[in-house]
């Protein structure tokens, strides 16, 4: 397993939660706001026989937290094929969320929406990730 930054020479790695690997993906609050930093892709390879056929699953940042990030986004939704909106269930469902935090998961979901539908694009698949742990 290996990964690269922007293209750069692969560095080795055991495992996903090697401290190198970590480093490169979470950016420091400061440098999130910096369209240098949040423009630069962090590629992962892994030798998994169903990636072989050509597959590529991209882990995008979440919508709204500024403008740089949202054209990444916007520019990867408009060249995919399939759009997974994976979101933490106990997060957006149970009765200790506040309505903001509602609002912006359908908010989210319809700035989605709308752009596949401009694009005539990629389907949606909005998925909740453990759901079993609802009480």
């Amino acid at each position: 397993m290996q990964f690269q930054v922007d293209g750069s020479d692969p560095v080795p790695i055991s495992s996903c939660d090697d401290p190198h690997l970590i480093s490169a993906i979470n950016l420091p609050d400061e440098q999130r706001k910096l369209e240098s930093e949040v423009s630069k892709i962090v590629t992962l390879f892994l030798d998994k026989e169903m990636l072989k056929c050509g597959i590529e699953l991209v882990d995008l940042p979440g919508l709204h937290e500024n403008p740089f990030l949202d054209k990444i986004v916007d520019q990867f939704i408009t060249s995919s094929d399939v759009i997974l909106y994976l979101f933490y269930s106990k997060s957006e469902f149970t009765s200790h969320v506040s309505l903001a935090n509602s609002f912006d998961y359908f908010q989210d979901v319809e700035m989605l929406e709308k752009i596949l539908a401009s694009k005539n694009k990629a389907e949606l698949i909005v998925c909740a990730s453990r759901i079993d742990k609802l009480a």
